[in-house]
């Protein structure tokens, strides 16, 4: 199966190409252009310098947040806009999940959501221990704390070094350059889309944004 994957969520773009579970090209970058200017011509560049079509593509895969509003809404626009004019079938990944490793290790991983709060998924593997979710250090140092304490922990991603001078943990392990990664995302889908036996139904795709959004939050306020 070939995948064509990609996340923009972050400040970091991440774009894989990915072949029966084997990395042909990753592009990746943290350039001053927003990533409205850079997703396209990155996608386009990817297939052209190896010689792929869209026609080719068996797989969109594309991560849905949480991370920065924009850029979620950009990452899906691209995708659906993709998937519609070549039908080919979508499967949407936590950006939090495409940011861990394939380690049998319970991880967190962690953005700076700003304002104190931050935005956590917990993982081992590909399974999901801790629900994605916005919340604060404070409050989820006690839950560690409290029900994985005795684990060992890899704390991901530029909220890790928020939240790890709160923990009192024995084995603890830290990486704060960790960034949504396209091609653990491709692997990730792959197995979604095997699992399902096809791809979503367009109609419930949906960003997650963990949080309410200023125009959601003026509504229930009226």
């Amino acid at each position: 199966m070939l995948i064509l994957s990609f996340d923009t969520a972050t400040k970091a773009l991440s774009i894989a190409l990915t072949e029966n579970g084997q990395l042909i090209d990753k592009i990746e970058s943290f350039s001053e252009k927003t990533h409205s200017e850079r997703l396209m011509p990155a996608i386009d560049e990817i297939l052209k310098r190896n010689e792929i079509t869209f026609s080719a593509i068996d797989l969109i895969a594309v991560g849905n947040g949480p991370g920065s509003y924009t850029g979620i809404r950009i990452a899906l626009s691209t995708a659906l806009g993709l998937v519609h004019s070549t039908s080919t079938p979508l499967i949407t990944v936590s950006t939090l999940q495409a940011m861990t490793s394939e380690d049998n290790v319970l991880e967190f991983s962690l953005l700076d959501a700003r304002g104190g709060r931050l935005f956590v998924g917990g993982y081992m593997g590909d399974d999901s221990v801790f629900d994605d979710q916005q919340t604060t250090a404070d409050v989820l140092a006690t839950t560690i704390h409290k029900d994985f304490s005795d684990r060992k922990i890899r704390l991901l991603g530029n909220g890790a070094p928020i939240l790890a001078p709160l923990l009192d943990i024995v084995d603890l392990e830290v990486s704060e350059e960790r960034w949504p990664d396209a091609f653990r995302l491709a692997l990730l889908a792959e197995r979604k889309y095997e699992a399902r036996g096809q791809g979503m139904d367009l109609t419930s795709v949906r960003p997650f944004y963990a949080a309410p959004t200023q125009a959601e939050r003026m509504a229930k306020d009226k």
